[in-house]
């Protein structure tokens, strides 16, 4: 079985992070999973260019490909907008200090 990694002094934060000065604090880097940091951070190695080959394969679809208005020039929907910008989801949630905030 294979080590858990050691996590990374947040303190060093950005200057000890894999991903330097584009790193977003995460969090991941300040785990033991640390050790998967170089397959699951977005700014290291093919980062988020490999996202149209695994949301479909995760989610059983991909991502609203771009904004689609109602042709009358208005933007789209706002589960539409949410979704192109952070990606595949069932529902958008709010959260505060990692409990939902109820609409």
């Amino acid at each position: 079985k294979p080590k858990p990694g050691r996590p990374i002094d947040d303190q060093y934060w950005p200057e000890r992070f894999p991903a330097k000065d584009h790193c977003s604090k995460c969090g991941l880097c300040e785990t033991t999973f640390v050790s998967s940091v170089t397959s699951a951070c977005a700014f290291l190695g093919g980062g988020m260019s490999r996202i149209d080959d695994l949301e479909p394969q995760i989610h059983d679809r991909a991502r609203a490909s771009e904004y689609i208005g109602d042709g009358n020039g208005s933007s789209a929907t706002h589960t539409d907008a949410d979704e192109f910008r952070f990606g595949v989801m069932s529902r958008p949630m709010m959260l505060v200090k990692g409990k939902e905030i109820e609409d």
